[in-house]
């Protein structure tokens, strides 16, 4: 990653710290397939070393779902299952699901919570758009979005708490039902999601650099030949 690139997730990432992270809301997209199983297990003596799938490959049926998290805990998330989008006819989730999900299901928990202000934080995916998303909200007779915030390019492994750390817990945990079936996969999903704890979501931050102590180049790739400032 270029010194260019190093000194926008810098810069970001000071600015997100001076900002509690329970005013602060990250989303993103995730997916699970059928015959999704664990990666690792103990096997005993005499017992199979490996698990039987039906679907076991890229082309096994994909369910959708999109993800909204804050420092205070989870949000509802909502799954796509292939018949949702063969009947809305389009190959993954589009602009459209995410702002008709904003307005007709989250803005309803986000009220909820009366509390202000709110950062929306997400990467820069063509299906974003920063002032439909505020929309969608407004629309939902929730006022209290004051900025939706754009993560730098190729920045989300490193700043968003979705990718580094949280989806990895969630898939991990969804895999140890063992074999995952078109009949459970929705609600292993739902549920697996649900028990992120608000200690997980806090440790996920603290990996990505969001608190306040932290130093914004704790993970430069190569601080020897990048040139960094301290604000």
């Amino acid at each position: 990653m270029s010194n260019k690139s190093c000194v926008a997730i810098a810069k970001l990432r000071r600015r997100l710290q001076r900002i509690p992270n329970t005013d602060i809301i990250y989303f993103d997209e995730t997916h699970l397939r059928v015959g999704e199983a664990p990666r690792d297990t103990l096997v005993a003596p005499g017992e199979s070393q490996y698990l039987v799938v039906d679907d076991n490959n890229r082309y096994a049926p994909r369910y959708d779902m999109i993800c909204f998290v804050y420092g205070g805990g989870v949000f509802p998330a909502i799954v796509y299952t292939p018949k949702d989008r063969k009947r809305l006819k389009v190959n993954g989730i589009t602009k459209k699901m995410l702002n008709d999900y904003i307005l007709n299901q989250l803005s309803v928990h986000v009220g909820a919570k009366d509390h202000y202000p709110w950062y929306i934080v997400c990467d820069k995916s063509n299906i974003h758009n920063a002032a439909e998303i505020k929309e969608s909200f407004e629309d939902g007779m929730v006022h209290e979005i004051k900025e939706v915030i754009f993560l730098p390019t190729q920045a989300a492994k490193r700043m968003s708490p979705l990718d580094n750390g949280i989806f990895g817990i969630w898939k991990q945990r969804c895999r140890n039902h063992g074999k995952i079936a078109k009949a459970n996969i929705v609600s292993i999903m739902i549920q697996e999601w649900e028990k992120i704890s608000v200690d997980e979501i806090q440790s996920a931050y603290r990996h990505c650099g969001l608190t306040s102590s932290r130093d914004p180049y704790f993970d430069c790739h190569d601080p020897s030949s990048h040139t960094h400032t301290k604000e």
